[in-house]
């Protein structure tokens, strides 16, 4: 997803140099061929890839992945050790409406949920605005598509870097909030400085904040998923957590207004207390996984039944 983001721009830049051709105008053709491209790689998947480890076979040819007989029994068996053993020979597991209640009302996950919708809130409105940000600053429309592709670039090594520490460290938490506060910083940086610079430092100034805005989510994302044992509690948790953050962007939509044209200073003021909320919600999210794994290792200190799993903080 963040690589498509990075790469759009620069494909946009050149698309819209076709501005007049055939009759159409450069967002037209953006649409036409963004569009054709995006559609014909869907039906390469569904005809193409296979459908799971015991139907290997796709809808069409002998497709672009192919499984052995041996390949097939490692990957069922791998289901089947996971809790997720292949009923209807459909690679599937059923999920009663009883998990599917239980998780939901999981409380001690919602902290994850919170955090996820506020700050991916804050997303969208840079995915939306940075390129008419940066024409603002006198650049005609192709340079402001390329210039917008750089702090989306710089965006994929900050995910890889906090992703690599969170590996390393297996402090899930921890390193999702340490990413969430660099992104405050550098919004707190951008609405004070933009105001007395230049144009190029303004630039530098939206560049930093784009490339902080994500570094935080994909680890999020692990974080939850191992604090899940059951598959199936861990394919409706991380639907929850991909609805809140659909959620948070469609409500950010509505923080850069026309009015706050050209520096969106009131749109960064509510960028800034989204991710403090977020922040707070992470660490609260730590708290409740820190007290719960407290109980249970006393419980085990004290010989009685244990009271639940122990969670990852």
């Amino acid at each position: 997803m963040f690589g498509g983001n990075a790469i759009s721009p620069l494909l946009a830049s050149g698309i819209l140099q076709l501005d007049g051709h055939r009759g159409l105008r450069g967002w037209q053709w953006l649409f036409l061929l963004e569009g054709l491209f995006t559609i014909s790689v869907s039906f390469i998947l569904l005809l193409f890839l296979p459908g799971s480890p015991s139907r290997p076979k796709p809808l069409f040819g002998q497709g672009l992945i192919k499984f052995t007989d041996m390949d097939s029994n490692i990957l069922r068996r791998r289901l089947e050790l996971d809790g997720g053993e292949d009923l209807n020979e459909q690679g599937l597991k059923k999920i009663p409406l009883a998990v599917i209640w239980s998780t939901v009302t999981h409380y001690r996950r919602w902290p994850h949920f919170v955090s996820t919708f506020v700050v991916f809130s804050t997303w969208s409105p840079l995915t939306t605005y940075t390129p008419s940000i940066i024409m603002s600053l006198g650049f005609d429309r192709t340079r402001a598509n390329a210039l917008a592709a750089v702090g989306a670039f710089i965006a994929l090594a900050v995910v890889f870097l906090f992703a690599f520490i969170s590996d390393r460290t297996n402090q899930r938490g921890a390193s999702v909030i340490a990413a969430q506060t660099c992104y405050l910083i550098t919004l707190i940086v951008a609405h004070q400085l933009q105001p007395h610079v230049g144009k190029w430092s303004r630039w530098g100034l939206w560049t930093a904040v784009n490339s902080f805005a994500v570094g935080y989510h994909p680890i999020h994302n692990s974080w939850v998923q191992l604090n899940c044992t059951d598959p199936r509690e861990k394919s409706i948790s991380i639907a929850m957590w991909v609805m809140s953050a659909i959620s948070g962007l469609m409500v950010g939509t509505q923080y850069f207004q026309a009015d706050d044209k050209p520096l969106y200073s009131t749109g960064l003021r509510t960028m800034i207390v989204m991710v403090s909320v977020g922040i707070a919600s992470a660490a609260f999210q730590i708290a409740v996984y820190v007290v719960h794994n407290r109980r249970v290792n006393d419980g085990k200190q004290q010989g009685s039944e244990p009271r639940g799993k122990l969670y990852v903080p």
